[in-house]
């Protein structure tokens, strides 16, 4: 059970606390400037994941990017998109001269709804972008059919999938290009940077044509920002620094000014407390802007200093996976919840990146849990197509309930077995006692 010694976080950061420490001193050592342990790291990690190669860049969104460019494109043309994912995906297809069409999820397992999908063909579809979401897995056979059906390129983005497979066959090895990202809470994070796979040779050699012209050495302005939030994340998250002064500080904040402040904070948008914003820009970049071009500190090359951090975690990462895999299908064999409130998965290897519950009086299980110890949190990506400022007309009501009623139970690889046991016990109780 939680203590006064044990509180549980909400969510998990997968990096030493003095790590940030270690980097800014490869930093004086050159490291982020050379690529020197580059090549290793993608071998390395195209072999964990059974996969040819991987080509690592600055981020997630540059991998898209890339992937996009490597394609004779007419302005104009459009990408059905899955609509939960960061904002800036939007720019970079939108920079590109791309127009993104937002199509509907599965309340089920969160996957794409192809009946939406094609409802939103048209003449100019060209691609079919689906993001992948809480480590479900697809039925990629329907998902590349109907690419296939429609004459669609098929992209993926597996940050939430990584390891995953369907029939055995690594998910990455489906559609034209696939990637993740390799930033703050995922499991492998190198304080910022993507994998790009690439399944077509012609479009392989574009995209490393284009990254040698375009992609310049990493500066220390911009890697700066990150080193200062690992080290902030890291230290909120320890588990002693949390139990003490985090976790308090974070019920007052949600009983005097509510959780989504909390969320706003991971977002970008800072703690908001009556007209005065603090923190903006500390996590997630600051908030809702529209891009005409790439910022040109995001194009920079993939460097040793990542990259030795990347090596160092595929030495461990295994385990890791294992143990959050397993507390994952304990807590679904063990809770006796609603059925309206499970997700239905398919019965693939699914590989857990986070365990949502759907509650529609979420904030109400929220304090629940947090007055027994556990905190929890909905998911920091937003429903893309509800944000006024990228003025879209495509509904995806799925999406949008999904986004704001589903909330995630902290099932961390760290955690003790009884530490799991009471949070399945706690999820249960609230269920059991009336809560919805």
């Amino acid at each position: 059970m939680t203590s006064l010694w044990n509180k549980i976080p909400r969510v998990v950061y997968y990096m030493d606390l003095l790590e940030p420490v270690v980097s800014l001193g490869k930093w004086f050592l050159g490291k982020a400037k050379d690529t020197d342990s580059v090549e290793k790291f993608e071998n390395e990690l195209a072999s964990y994941l059974f996969l040819d190669s991987i080509k690592c860049l600055s981020h997630a969104r540059i991998c898209l990017y890339y992937a996009l460019k490597s394609y004779e494109n007419q302005e104009g043309d459009e990408i059905l998109m899955t609509p939960i994912n960061l904002p800036d995906m939007v720019n970079m297809i939108r920079i590109l001269g791309l127009k993104e069409r937002f199509v509907d999820i599965k309340r089920s397992d969160y996957s794409i709804d192809l009946v939406d999908a094609k409802n939103k063909l048209s003449e100019k579809s060209k691609f079919l972008f689906v993001t992948h979401l809480n480590g479900f897995i697809p039925n990629m056979n329907e998902i590349e059919k109907f690419a296939s059906d429609h004459n669609l390129i098929l992209i993926q983005d597996t940050t939430q999938n990584f390891g995953a497979k369907y029939n055995g066959m690594p998910l990455e090895s489906f559609g034209e290009h696939s990637f993740f990202s390799l930033c703050d809470l995922k499991v492998l994070h190198t304080h910022m940077g993507g994998a790009l796979v690439s399944n077509v040779k012609e479009r392989k050699i574009k995209v490393e044509e284009l990254t040698s012209n375009e992609l310049k050495s990493l500066r220390f302005s911009y890697l700066r920002k990150f080193l200062v939030e690992d080290l902030i994340a890291n230290l909120i998250l320890n588990r002693i620094f949390f139990n003490f002064f985090v976790f308090p500080v974070l019920k007052l904040i949600t009983f005097y000014v509510g959780s989504q402040n909390i969320q706003d904070l991971t977002n970008g948008k800072g703690v908001k407390f009556g007209k005065v914003v603090f923190l903006k820009g500390l996590f997630g970049g600051g908030g809702d802007v529209l891009s005409e071009e790439v910022p040109a500190d995001m194009l920079y090359k993939y460097s040793s200093l990542q990259a030795e951090i990347g090596l160092k975690r595929l030495s461990y990462l295994e385990r890791v996976e294992k143990r959050r895999i397993y507390f994952a299908k304990l807590c679904e064999s063990k809770l006796t919840i609603p059925e309206k409130n499970r997700f239905k998965r398919s019965e693939q290897e699914h590989v857990f990146w986070k365990f949502p519950v759907y509650c529609e009086d979420w904030i109400t299980l929220q304090k629940y849990l947090m007055d027994r110890g556990i905190d929890s949190a909905r998911s920091n990506l937003p429903c893309l197509s509800d944000l006024d400022y990228l003025k879209s007309s495509d509904k995806t009501p799925v999406a949008q309930a999904l986004v704001k009623n589903s909330i995630y139970i902290p099932l961390h690889f760290y955690l003790k077995d009884d530490e799991i046991e009471f949070v399945i016990d706690a999820v249960n109780k609230y269920f059991e006692g009336g809560g919805e």
